[in-house]
């Protein structure tokens, strides 16, 4: 598919293999199935609703693709920096959702989508950079991190963007030019992180100047006019820019206090890392012990040295990013693993599986070392999946907040804001009533950069801290401050505020007017 562009560049040597790197199909694909089943098993037994929050938004986003809800602004946010501008960065993974909403379940049909679709390219990757026992790093990218199985199961286009840059690796390998700049275009309107597409592909030219493969950086010039070009084509470009420069330059920056939108944004403890990340760290660690040890002596059986440089040096940045800020886990994962295989195959062919077993059956010592490196790397696979299922398992239900959003809808009149205690209950609110507008949402930095003083109100009434208000200040706060007539607060997060709107002076300017699952509608009064 990718022989048909016409720009190239010399793609790197490929490792000397006196026999050709045969995939073992049936292998392949019944390991193939088996990973598709677990992530299936996630989608479709084990989870009771959406990963995190952001998964009902994407939904809501899908179910609105076409009908103007793209930009300029954003209503159902008003009081946040989206209320003044506003562009899906995720237009086309909309509308490729869009098109999964209309079988039931779809949401998840597509999760399972993307991950098939992730398994062929990377198998095809491994097989062109000449990786032998591709079955067994599949299951190792799939099951060697908790985070990053995690990741893949959200309903949200994370896993779409690993699987873009994956392609983009592949043209660069290749030296696809044409591709490179194809999929450079087509980044931007399917997810906003396109910086990493910049990082990848310009890391990429500069291990190869300094190698002095190259003169010009020909494919970080395709890739930037690729952006540049993916960003006009979006409905709303301007917005598309604003909205960044709303992301990384004014949201992103002020008070260290402000909440940010989830997890994802936080930095990684170290232990923590470890932890989500052990098999993977073991399996990055062997590979760096060994391209340091190949780099020392000449050695015709691997890769053209500068791509090694490249997966190491990327598997690394991408390791600093990720303790930075946990949302760039999935890309340290792939480069980790791509680094591992490539500096690993040469031992790998040179070890036939039949001589593996031969050895075990002959030397005892061999058979008890192979025995106890496959019980770690299965009790280290199975512990990250019981974890992924545990979170799952937990998460809320996904039809929680429909009958309080619909109630809602039916009686709190068009675009009337709704008060929402707690910046997540946006999105399932969002997707169940779009006939509301609502105080914040998707990253409650949002409302702090641009109404620092109400953030603070909402934050007030957020972290549950009304044990000395009177009645009366939540109604000034609620009523005259944001010009809510409903509030809904969740039981199992906010006790004192419950305490303060049921009490009998609670009563005199609140009145509860709809309870299911846990989420309760007070209307002002």
């Amino acid at each position: 598919m990718m022989s048909a562009s016409p720009l190239r560049e010399a793609a790197p040597a490929r490792p000397a293999d006196p026999a050709p790197v045969h995939l073992g199909r049936f292998s392949l694909v019944s390991t193939a199935i088996a990973l598709t089943a677990v992530v299936a098993s996630v989608q479709f037994v084990v989870a009771r609703g959406f990963g995190d929050p952001d998964g009902y938004y994407h939904v809501a986003m899908a179910e609105l693709f076409g009908q103007g809800a793209s930009g300029p602004v954003f209503p159902w946010l008003p009081y946040t920096l989206l209320g003044e501008h506003f562009s899906d960065q995720h237009f086309l993974y909309h509308g490729l959702l869009n098109l999964f909403l209309r079988v039931p379940r779809g949401a998840q049909w597509s999760v399972v989508a993307v991950f098939v679709a992730m398994l062929v390219v990377l198998a095809r990757l491994l097989r062109d950079m000449g990786v032998p026992r591709v079955p067994l790093w599949l299951a190792v990218f799939t099951l060697g991190s908790s985070e990053l199985l995690f990741r893949m199961n959200l309903v949200r286009p994370s896993l779409l963007g690993v699987l873009l840059v994956t392609m983009v690796v592949a043209a660069l390998y290749r030296g696809r030019l044409g591709w490179i700049f194809c999929l450079s275009v087509l980044f931007p309107l399917v997810y906003g992180g396109f910086i990493v597409l910049l990082l990848v592909v310009g890391v990429w030219e500069l291990v190869r100047m300094v190698y002095r493969a190259s003169r010009f950086p020909s494919a970080t010039g395709l890739c930037v006019l690729g952006l540049g070009l993916g960003i006009a084509l979006h409905p709303h470009p301007w917005e598309y820019l604003l909205y960044l420069h709303g992301q990384l330059l004014v949201a992103s920056v002020g008070s260290p206090e402000v909440m940010n939108a989830g997890i994802e944004w936080r930095p990684y403890g170290l232990a923590a890392f470890v932890k989500t990340n052990m098999l993977m760290l073991v399996v990055w660690a062997i590979g760096i012990v060994v391209f340091i040890a190949a780099g020392t002596r000449r050695d015709e059986d691997r890769l053209t040295p500068w791509v090694g440089t490249w997966l190491f040096v990327m598997s690394g940045v991408l390791c600093a990013c990720a303790l930075a800020s946990r949302r760039f886990v999935e890309y340290w994962a792939l480069f980790a693993l791509l680094m591992s295989a490539s500096v690993l195959a040469p031992s790998m062919r040179g070890v036939p599986v039949r001589a593996v077993w031969a050895g075990a059956r002959t030397r005892r010592s061999a058979a008890v070392r192979g025995v106890v490196i496959v019980g770690v790397a299965v009790f280290l696979a199975g512990w990250n999946l019981d974890t992924v299922f545990a979170h799952y398992s937990a998460t809320p239900r996904y039809d929680m907040f429909q009958g309080a959003s619909q109630w809602l809808g039916s009686h709190a009149g068009a675009k009337q804001i709704v008060f929402n205690t707690q910046w997540e209950q946006f999105p399932s609110l969002f997707l169940w009533n779009r006939n509301s507008a609502y105080i914040a949402g998707l990253d409650s930095r949002f409302l702090s950069a641009r109404d620092p003083r109400r953030y603070w109100l909402w934050r007030q009434v957020a972290d549950d801290r009304v044990m000395t208000m009177p009645p009366q200040e939540l109604r000034r706060i609620v009523r005259d401050e944001f010009g809510a007539r409903f509030m809904v607060v969740e039981l199992g997060r906010s006790p004192r505020l419950l305490e303060l709107l049921d009490s009998p002076e609670g009563k005199q300017h609140f009145e509860k007017v709809f309870d299911d699952r846990g989420v309760t509608v007070y209307r002002v009064q």
